[in-house]
């Protein structure tokens, strides 16, 4: 079972590259980097993407500036989407034997689903 899930989670990130290589810079860390180094580098996009989804965030709810029960909604949606991409990613942690390349995981799961949602917004 756990060699499923790594090769699952192997793949998706083999897939989100693509997502990666058009949307920011993530591309640059990369895996000769030192594991602290490498963390350093996924953690200053996660800030990165992070600032590009409550750019978006703010570009949707000022689009709905008339309609106060749609932005009430969008508000408790992001809520909502935030609980989600904080469980999926850290359900991640221990699905590959723990230790760095768990937190990796994580890690790049917070970035790559925080593209996704700026993407969505």
């Amino acid at each position: 079972m756990k060699k499923i899930l790594l090769s699952l989670l192997i793949g998706a990130f083999g897939l989100s590259g693509v997502v990666h290589a058009k949307y920011s810079t993530y591309s640059e860390c990369d895996y000769s980097l030192a594991t602290f180094d490498m963390f350093d580098c996924i953690d200053e996009e996660y800030s990165r993407q992070d600032a590009k989804l409550n750019k978006a965030y703010k570009r949707a709810m000022a689009e709905l500036n008339k309609d106060k029960v749609k932005q009430k909604e969008l508000k408790e949606l992001q809520r909502i989407w935030i609980n989600y991409r904080d469980a999926k990613c850290n359900y991640n942690y221990g699905l590959t034997g723990g230790g760095t390349f768990d937190r990796e995981v994580v890690k790049r799961c917070f970035v790559i689903e925080t593209v996704q949602r700026a993407k969505e917004l």
